[in-house]
């Protein structure tokens, strides 16, 4: 997909006569457009660090031109003993180089064509041959006759080619009045009640009718559901969102920080980055909500600091990520303890929630022995019972941390404050909660995600062989982009818990034995 700069322009021009509503977002997370380079190659003038460059080399990517102060970054205890990263920008991942805004989908029998003050005709991304499920006839309905925006590139006939559509009425709502939680009343209990209807609620706000004639910041908590058609997916995924807060609404130009990993090729195809809200949720084929729902709480700020401190932080993160300074782990290293523990560092003492338990783990290990007779699958039961559940589960970090900041927002003096859990009490104006809704694919309808290991089991097949997944081959990362072992290599095959005990019975059984046949 690489492109020479005279063939970007050829499209550029193309589009601009053909296609009058296209035109750049205003801002992209917490960065003015102005101040975006965007990158149609790496081998372009891209100065990111070599190893993103392997894994962006086909893709396009937005860079931010202003130079960032690296002191204001923090990283997580487990990041401190690896040197720094000379200080290069994290790519932003666009995917496509042209946007179509406000535009309408017209069905035309089997035809799609955009109407944008004349018909355009427009064709799909091709679907991806490991992707399960893909835009039919009800995708089509869903989107007919709705405003849009729409993310592609021309086809260089006067038409468009759509990677990602994105539907307009995704928005928070704001003339709904304030409908705080009522007695009895969760942020969890909203997760698994919600519908499949795009729905925003404002459960907190500092005073009544807040307003800003400029954009604000705001830092998102973003909750994916279980996917109906993958069991190892029951947990949901969790990301971290940073952008700016606009009138009318509208978070398509967010950005989403998501961590996925990187040493297997995605079915997908996503790549872990920093990537606007729309490319995350809508993207035809790795889009979250094109196979299950999905649910934020968004704090509004009155300043940018705090939602810039973690962006900040999260870039340096990215960085050490792709030249895999750790490497992800799907019990201690995922999605959400990666964003944890950013919280964590910049000082929120979001609560934990305890692990299972020593015991439990021991006892995980051995049944994963017998049943899955996999050293490796046995660990990983190992692993996941001793990891603390904010760290694991996504929807326990989410559910923490939503209710962390209620409390702190409604009740300042139960606890001492650190200064950024100060800063969370002074600058935030607002609390949302949005449920969005799984766009209708052939994929199976997902749910709200499994907050613990007993929900997980209940869920799924007693037996394993039964279990729908999706086999993700291995993606070799090159050693000459390897700087050092990563933090978190692994520990082997059997924890020293698993290791005593095995030692234990083999002394026990050598002593009955030696007692039998001594008489």
């Amino acid at each position: 997909m690489t492109r020479s700069s005279s063939s970007i322009i050829t499209l550029l021009c193309l589009l601009m006569t053909t296609l009058p509503q296209t035109v750049s977002a205003d801002w992209l997370g917490l960065t003015p457009s102005e101040q975006l380079h965007i990158c149609t190659s790496v081998m372009e003038d891209c100065p990111v660090v070599p190893a993103a460059a392997w894994y962006f080399q086909d893709e396009i990517i937005a860079l931010a031109t202003v130079p960032v102060d690296q002191n204001s970054a923090v990283r997580p205890d487990w990041l401190t003993s690896v040197p720094e990263i000379p200080l290069k920008p994290t790519p932003i991942w666009l995917a496509s180089s042209l946007q179509l805004k406000n535009v309408r989908l017209i069905a035309d029998g089997a035809q799609l064509r955009l109407s944008t003050g004349k018909r355009i005709p427009l064709t799909l991304t091709e679907q991806i041959p490991a992707n399960q499920a893909f835009w039919n006839q009800d995708t089509t309905e869903f989107f007919n006759k709705r405003s849009l925006n729409i993310r592609g590139e021309a086809d260089g006939k006067g038409g468009f080619i759509a990677r990602t559509v994105w539907p307009n009425d995704f928005r928070l709502n704001l003339s709904q009045p304030l409908k705080s939680l009522e007695r009895g009343e969760s942020v969890e209990q909203l997760v698994r009640d919600a519908d499949q209807t795009h729905q925003s609620r404002l459960i907190w706000q500092r005073s009544a009718g807040f307003r800003s004639s400029t954009p604000e910041a705001v830092i998102g908590l973003m909750l994916n559901g279980a996917q109906g058609d993958d069991d190892e997916a029951m947990a949901g995924h969790f990301a971290v969102v940073t952008g700016r807060f606009m009138a009318d609404g509208s978070y398509r130009h967010w950005l989403v920080n998501n961590f996925y990993n990187l040493d297997s090729y995605n079915e997908k195809a996503i790549i872990a980055a920093p990537t606007p809200m729309d490319n995350y949720l809508a993207d035809l084929n790795s889009g979250q909500n094109y196979y299950r729902p999905s649910y934020m709480l968004v704090a509004v700020m009155s300043d940018s600091r705090l939602a810039e401190a973690y962006q900040f932080s999260v870039n340096e993160v990215f960085n050490h990520f792709y030249q895999h300074d750790f490497v992800y782990n799907h019990a201690a290293f995922n999605c959400a303890g990666v964003s944890m523990d950013i919280f964590r560092a910049l000082g929120w003492s979001i609560p934990m929630r305890g692990r299972e338990g020593r015991l439990k783990a021991v006892a995980a290990y051995f049944l994963a022995l017998t049943s899955e007779r996999s050293l490796t699958e046995a660990r990983k039961a190992y692993d996941y019972m001793m990891t603390e559940r904010t760290r694991l589960y996504p929807a326990q970090a989410f559910d923490s941390a939503a209710r962390d900041l209620l409390a702190i927002l409604t009740d300042p003096e139960n606890r001492q404050l650190s200064t950024f859990e100060l800063q969370l009490v002074n600058d935030i104006e607002q609390l949302w909660f949005v449920s969005i809704p799984q766009i209708p694919s052939s994929r199976a309808a997902g749910s709200a995600p499994a907050y613990d290991i007993w929900e997980y089991i209940e869920r799924t097949p007693d037996n394993r062989n039964d279990w729908q997944t999706v086999e993700s081959p291995p993606r070799a990362f090159p050693e000459h982009l390897k700087q050092r072992q990563p933090v978190n290599a692994s520990s082997g095959f059997m924890p020293p818990a698993t290791v005593v005990l095995i030692v234990l019975m083999l002394l026990i059984l050598s002593v009955l034995l030696y007692r039998r046949y001594r008489k």
